[in-house]
This record gives C-alpha cells, sequence and structure tokens, in this order.
C-alpha cells in the first residue's frame, strides 16, 4: 500500500512540474508544441510542420503539416504565440484562438503586424479543409490531412492542454531550410468565400 501511495505522489509531482514549467518553454526538445517552417524567412504563404509531444514524457504524440497566408493579409506575423479560447461554431469546425502571451486589449485581436503596420485579428488554429480554402488561409495556422488527421491533432492537443492548462509556441524562420523563397505578390482569391463570417469579421 505504501508502494502504492508513493508512485501516486510521484505520479503528481510529475504533472504538477509539467503545468509549471513545460508550457512556458520554447526549447524544440521539451515544448509539446512545436512549429517548424520550411522557410527561413516569413513570406505571404508560409508553410511548415506542427509537432505535439507529451508534456510529461516527451515523447512526440504526432507531426502535422500545415499552412499559413495565402490570402488576404497574409501569413501569421513571426513570434511567440499562446493557445487560447476553443470553439466551434460559424462552419470553420472545432478550432483554438491564437494570441500573444499575456495579450488582450480587445477580443479576437491577435498580434500586430510590422509588414502592414496594423493589428492583425482572428489568427486561429483549424482544420484546413473548414476555412473553405484548399492551398491556404487569411492568416490562421491551417492543418492539413482532411478530417481524420484533423481529429487526432484536436485529441493530443486537448490532452496537452488537459496537462498543462496552456501552450505557447514561436513561429520563426527555419535557419535550416534549405533556400530561401522569394516574396510572392498576394493573390487576391476570385471565388467567393464560403464561410462569410470568417473573411467579413476575421480580416486577420
Amino acid at each position: 500500500m505504501r508502494r502504492i501511495i508513493l508512485l501516486f505522489a510521484l505520479l503528481i509531482s510529475t504533472i504538477a512540474s509539467a503545468q509549471q514549467a513545460d508550457w512556458l518553454t520554447t526549447d524544440d526538445a521539451y515544448s509539446p508544441f512545436v512549429v517548424t517552417l520550411n522557410e527561413q524567412s516569413r513570406q505571404y504563404r508560409n508553410t511548415g510542420t506542427i509537432t505535439l509531444r507529451d508534456p510529461i514524457y516527451h515523447a512526440v504524440l504526432g507531426t502535422y503539416q500545415f499552412v499559413t497566408g495565402g490570402f488576404g493579409r497574409g501569413s501569421a506575423p513571426f513570434g511567440e504565440y499562446e493557445v487560447g479560447s476553443f470553439r466551434d461554431d460559424h462552419g470553420l469546425g472545432p478550432r483554438w484562438e491564437l494570441h500573444r502571451p499575456g495579450f488582450h486589449p480587445r477580443p479576437g485581436f491577435s498580434a500586430f503586424d510590422p509588414s502592414i503596420r496594423k493589428m492583425r485579428t482572428w489568427i486561429q488554429l483549424h482544420s484546413l479543409r473548414g476555412a473553405g480554402f484548399t492551398d491556404g488561409t487569411l492568416g490562421c495556422l491551417g492543418v492539413l490531412g482532411g478530417k481524420s488527421v484533423w481529429d487526432q491533432f484536436v485529441r493530443n492537443l486537448n490532452y496537452i492542454l488537459g496537462v498543462t492548462g496552456r501552450v505557447r509556441f514561436s513561429v520563426e524562420g527555419n535557419k535550416d531550410a534549405l533556400t530561401a523563397v522569394a516574396v510572392v505578390k498576394p493573390i487576391v482569391p476570385r471565388i467567393y468565400h464560403k464561410a462569410v463570417y470568417h473573411k467579413r469579421k476575421h480580416r486577420r
């Protein structure tokens, strides 16, 4: 009985340690949420991978391809983000709001974008399929792979948040990328966004 109590105490201590520290780190070897771009610098449209890691044992739970930008005001500004409130409405499906850590001037405000000298709003993390686009977003991080991949991503991220309470990550250029991609001129989509709410309110 004493051994069981000691093991239980050790488990609680480990979880508490993860809650206090792991979600704060941006060290790729320990962070439960790591974004790795395929490009050296910020582009109008960036691609990359999101790696989700067990916050207690640091084992990789999954690696997922994503895209940000390609429409509207382009990709998400570089910098540190925190996974915010969870939402599931307006046709986009399950998703999380993203914002600068401790930055809540108004609901929906995500990050200042120095390239346009304006605030970007409603930058979110969602399945690309639910956004109405097939190869880009209005600045959100859109996970590729379809419903089954997104369902797995949601389960894994919910598990991580259940342990840590909150998660931070960085979006930055990948110095190890083979080549620097040329800046692409913004392309205005000719088709009407099927998720009207997504385009009108989420100016990004």
